[in-house]
């Protein structure tokens, strides 16, 4: 099965993510990655904030961009996963993204978004009536590199990706894990991907 391409703007996650997302879908099926952001200048002080909304609208889950460009839709039919994950890149840069999983063609989708994109509270509300259970979302106060699976209810809590710490081996990596913390590796965990898996089978009979 092909890898869908990613759109020049993507970059919701880390490059490193979204190898390893790469990598496990070029053994699975597409992907879909966005994240829109613009820097903002308040005095002394440089702030990165995201432009982009987050809205429900035929059904269907949209990103759009400050000038009112599509930037991804997924039909809400076709989710099979909501997840969410945190960094410690904040507060200067986004730290907190959600991520949609769908189904389409026989082929996996993951569309990402900011948290704090405009609308997201409203989305993720008419989201769970379309979904008929609750979007249990948990890390609100994370500053550290966490995730977890938010819907569906019997996957919630589960770890959506498995951290790996990767040594600081340049004085520059040294001073910026001093700084910021650890840098991770990571990929999608084994018990989210056994599940994905399950679901496009079970899809495609």
């Amino acid at each position: 099965m092909g890898l869908a391409p990613l759109a020049d703007e993507c970059g919701s996650t880390p490059v490193k993510i979204q190898a390893q997302l790469a990598a496990f879908l070029q053994r699975q099926d597409g992907i879909t990655l966005c994240k829109l952001f613009r820097i903002q200048k308040i005095g002394k002080k440089i702030t990165m904030t995201t432009s982009n909304l987050l809205r429900i609208r035929e059904s269907n889950l949209e990103c759009v961009d400050a000038t009112g460009t599509l930037r991804w839709s997924v039909p809400v039919g076709s989710i099979l996963l909501v997840s969410e994950y945190t960094t410690n890149e904040g507060p200067y840069i986004d730290d907190y993204f959600l991520v949609f999983v769908t189904a389409e063609d026989g082929k996996l989708y993951f569309s990402t978004c900011s948290f704090y994109s405009v609308g997201v509270e409203e989305a993720l509300s008419m989201l769970q009536e379309y979904l008929g259970s609750a979007i249990q979302l948990g890390l609100q106060g994370s500053t550290e590199w966490r995730s977890r699976v938010a819907w569906p209810a019997k996957m919630a809590e589960s770890e959506y990706f498995t951290f790996t710490p990767v040594p600081a081996e340049t004085l520059i990596e040294k001073l910026k894990k001093r700084l910021l913390g650890p840098t991770h590796d990571f990929v999608i965990s084994k018990v989210v991907q056994e599940y994905l898996k399950e679901q496009i089978r079970s899809r495609s009979l």
